[in-house]
C-alpha cells in the first residue's frame, strides 16, 4: 500500500500525528469528515465499504462499520464497528472523539494484539483522536493526533499499517471533494524504461489498453474500447496535449457516449536507478452530470490503481526485462469471474483441465494460501509421470494467482481475471528464470503449445459445466 508524498507520519509519546493538505475549502473538508453521508463514501481503505451514523454535536455519539470484500481473506471480511462520542466541536476548526474497537472480531483483535509488546496486559481498543482543519487560502491543512495508552499500541497499530490505511482514506476523499484522482508510486527501473513504456505502443499494449496506434506527440488522437465497472464496454477518445521527453505525457480523456472530459497527466522523476511516477486524473467532477456510477471518481482510482501499481510496474520491473522467457495466453472465458476464480481454485475442478491435451493429474498437496504448496503430478499420455512442485506466492481473491514452479525447470506462473461484462478476460503468463530453461521447456516439453493447450481446456471445461 503506497502513500502520497504530502502525507506525512511523525510520533510523539503515546501519539501517531498524520498530517495532509487537502486541495478543498475547509468547511467542506469539515462537514465530510462529521456527516453520515459524506463519512460513507470515503471511510476506510479502497476494498472496504462503509456505513454510518453521526450525531456531530459535544457529546454526540457516532458510529462507523467497515464492511470488507466479500470474496477477499477471512481476516479482512469484518464487519469493523467502530464507536465513539464527541467531546469537543468546534465548526470548521476542531473535533475531538474518543474511537472504540471493542466490537471488532475476535479474529482481527487477537492479530492486533499479537504485534503489540507485552499485548496480553494493555488496552489497545480504546483511543483518543483529534483533528484540526486549518485553511490554507482555499485549501485545508488536515492533522490527525490519534493517542493510545503506551507506545507500544502505537507502534502496534504502525506496524498493522494503519498510518497507510488512512492514507488511502485521505486520497477517497481528495477524489470525492475535487474529482481528482493521483496515484503515486515507485518503481525499481530507471527513467528512460518507464518512458518506453508509457510511449511506445508496442510495449503499453503489454501492460496497458489495447491502442490501435498511439504517438507520444501533442495533437496526436487516439481511442480505444474499455470495460465499464457496471457492465459493457465505452470507447474512450483522447488527444495528446503535453510531452515532455523522459519527464511528462498528458492527455485528454473524454467519451464517445457521455458528457464531459478530463486529463490524465503522467510525470516521472529520477530517483537514483529508481524512478518515481505520479499520474493525475483530473475533471473528473465533468462526468457528473450523465448520473451514471460508472463515472464515479472512486472507480478511476480503482482502476488507475491496478493499472499503475500492479500492471505498469509488473512490465517495467520483471516482464520488460523477460520478453526472451516468457510464455503467455489471453483468453475470453464465456463465465463470471466468481466460477472461473473456483474452477482455477479447487482442486476438483482443476483436476478435470490442467494440463496439454491427453493428460491426467493426480494432486497430493493443495494449500491454497501464501507459502501454501501444490503438488501434483501429471500423466502423460504415453504413461509417463511428471511430478510438479508449485508454492502459491500471491493471492488476490477473484483477480489474481502467482505460483513459483520449481525446482526444474524454474520459472513464475501469473494468472489474471478481469470482467468483461459477464464475461471473463484471463491473462496467462510463465516467466523462466533463465533463457536456458524456456529453451528446454519450449523443445523438450512443448511449453508453448501446452499452454495453448490447457487454457483452451479450462475455456470448455467452463462451458460444459454451464451446461
Amino acid at each position: 500500500m503506497a502513500t502520497r508524498s504530502d502525507f506525512t507520519i511523525t510520533t510523539a509519546p503515546k501519539e501517531i500525528i498524520l498530517t495532509r493538505t487537502i486541495p478543498a475549502p475547509r468547511e467542506l473538508v469539515f462537514d465530510a469528515f462529521t456527516k453520515a453521508e459524506h463519512l460513507a463514501k470515503w471511510f476506510g481503505p479502497r476494498v472496504f465499504t462503509t456505513t454510518s451514523e453521526t450525531d456531530p454535536r459535544p457529546g454526540g455519539k457516532f458510529r462507523i462499520t467497515m464492511h470488507g470484500p466479500e470474496n477477499g481473506p477471512q481476516e479482512m471480511k469484518g464487519p469493523f464497528p467502530m464507536t465513539g462520542e464527541y467531546l469537543e466541536f468546534v465548526r470548521p476548526e476542531r473535533i475531538v472523539y474518543t474511537n472504540d474497537l471493542h466490537e471488532h472480531p475476535d479474529r482481527w483483535k487477537s492479530l492486533i494484539q499479537s504485534g503489540i509488546e507485552n499485548g496480553k496486559n494493555e488496552n489497545f481498543l480504546s483511543s483518543l483522536v483529534t483533528i484540526t482543519f486549518d485553511d490554507l487560502d482555499g485549501k485545508t491543512k488536515l492533522v490527525i493526533r490519534t493517542r493510545f495508552d503506551s507506545d507500544a499500541v502505537r507502534d502496534g497499530y504502525i506496524k498493522f499499517q494503519m498510518c497507510e490505511g488512512w492514507s488511502e482514506s485521505l486520497d477517497k476523499l481528495e477524489e470525492m471533494l475535487t474529482g481528482t484522482v493521483v496515484i503515486e508510486r515507485t518503481f525499481d527501473a530507471p527513467v528512460e524504461k518507464v518512458w518506453d513504456a508509457i510511449t511506445n505502443n508496442d510495449a503499453m499494449k503489454q501492460w496497458y489498453f489495447k491502442l490501435p496506434e498511439f504517438k507520444a506527440e501533442v495533437g496526436f488522437e487516439f481511442e480505444f474500447e474499455g470495460i465499464k465497472p457496471n457492465k459493457g464496454t465505452v470507447l474512450h477518445k483522447c488527444r495528446v496535449t503535453e510531452v515532455i521527453a523522459g519527464q511528462k505525457l498528458a492527455y485528454t480523456w473524454q467519451y464517445e457516449e457521455y458528457k464531459g472530459i478530463s486529463t490524465v497527466a503522467i510525470e516521472l522523476w529520477a530517483e537514483g536507478k529508481q524512478t518515481k511516477l505520479r499520474l493525475t486524473h483530473s475533471g473528473l467532477d465533468s462526468f457528473i452530470i450523465n448520473n451514471d456510477p460508472a463515472l464515479d471518481a472512486r472507480n478511476f482510482a480503482a482502476g488507475w490503481t491496478d493499472i499503475i501499481g500492479r500492471s505498469l510496474r509488473e512490465f517495467v520491473e520483471t516482464r520488460s526485462s523477460s520478453i526472451d522467457r516468457t510464455m503467455a495466453a489471453t483468453r475470453i472465458l464465456n463465465a463470471p469471474r466468481k466460477l472461473v476464480w473456483k474452477v482455477l481454485t479447487d482442486p476438483e475442478h482443476v483436476k478435470h483441465w490442467w494440463g496439454p491435451n491427453g493428460f491426467s493429474l493426480t494432486t497430493h498437496q493443495f494449500e491454497m494460501r501464501k507459502g501454501g504448496e501444490w503438488n501434483f503430478t501429471m500423466h502423460g499420455p504415453d504413461g509417463t509421470d511428471y511430478p510438479n512442485e508449485m508454492v502459491f506466492e500471491e493471492l488476490v481473491p477473484m483477480e489474481r494467482i502467482v505460483f513459483m514452479h520449481g525446482p526444474a525447470p524454474k520459472f513464475q506462473m501469473f494468472i489474471s481475471l478481469h470482467d468483461q461484462g459477464d464475461k471473463t478476460e484471463l491473462n496467462w503468463r510463465n516467466v523462466f528464470e533463465s533463457a536456458e530453461d524456456y529453451r528446454r521447456a519450449v523443445e523438450v516439453f512443448h511449453a508453448v503449445e501446452g499452454l495453448q493447450q490447457n487454457v483452451d481446456k479450462l475455456k470448455a471445461y467452463l462451458t460444459n459445466l454451464q451446461q
